[in-house]
């Protein structure tokens, strides 16, 4: 049996019934929440072109798929604690 992997994930809107939101036209709130950060993160985002989008009628959209890429092109950072112990 293969897996196919699913395109329609179900979002919960603001009322009591679920929506349908393909991962493939997240709106910006949608894809800030999706990589954990602000909405004018995401347009900042858009608009120095580090991520392409769509636009549909009056709503800008970003491929999940774009998303990854973005974060995984991303360098990691760590913080060292360095604990002196006095001689």
């Amino acid at each position: 049996m293969s897996h196919q992997k699913n395109h329609i994930d179900p979002a919960i809107s603001s009322g009591a019934s679920p929506t349908l939101v393909s991962r493939h036209a997240l709106r910006v709130p949608q894809a800030a929440k999706y990589i954990g950060a602000t909405n004018f993160f995401v347009e900042e985002l858009i608009r120095n072109g580090e991520i392409p989008f769509r636009d549909y009628s009056e709503a800008r959209t970003v491929d999940a798929d774009d998303l990854d890429e973005w974060v995984l092109q991303q360098p990691k950072k760590r913080i060292k604690n360095k604990i002196e112990m006095a001689a």
